[in-house]
């Protein structure tokens, strides 16, 4: 699979010059309220996943108080990349539909990310495709 980053002309040229895709530390991102509104995601699916089976495991949810107690401790980076080529809301975030859509072969990033020792992992941020697992 291909997938895409959107970027500006400087953003190319920065990462051809560099030969290097960068992420962002999520405490640094425009809004940070995108990574707790995933772990609010995670904490609902706990809830609902506790209610269809009636059990409470108590490890897991031991670790996630730890993990969302020390959340501004967190190294998280993130870095925006889709499997859609040509969407408009991408074109209009990036110099008035005059940026460019990368495209890198998914199996590529992923070896390099774990040559760096580092995971990519998809995220929805919808909360119907969330609820569903997808």
């Amino acid at each position: 699979m291909t997938l895409y980053h959107y970027t500006t002309a400087a953003g190319l040229q920065g990462i051809i010059a560099s030969k290097s895709l960068w992420t962002t530390d999520y405490r640094f991102l425009n809004d940070t309220s995108e990574f707790r509104y995933g772990w609010k995601l995670v904490v609902d699916a706990m809830d609902r996943r506790e209610a269809e089976i009636k059990e409470r495991s108590s490890f897991a949810w031991q670790t996630i108080e730890l993990f969302l107690r020390d959340l501004d401790k967190a190294y998280a980076f993130i870095g925006s990349l889709t499997s859609q080529s040509d969407l408009l809301s991408q074109w209009r975030g990036y110099n008035r539909g005059q940026g460019f859509a990368i495209g890198f072969n998914e199996d590529w990033l992923e070896r390099n990310a774990a040559v760096q020792q580092f995971d990519i992992s998809p995220v929805t941020l919808r909360p119907s495709r969330a609820a569903r697992g997808r």
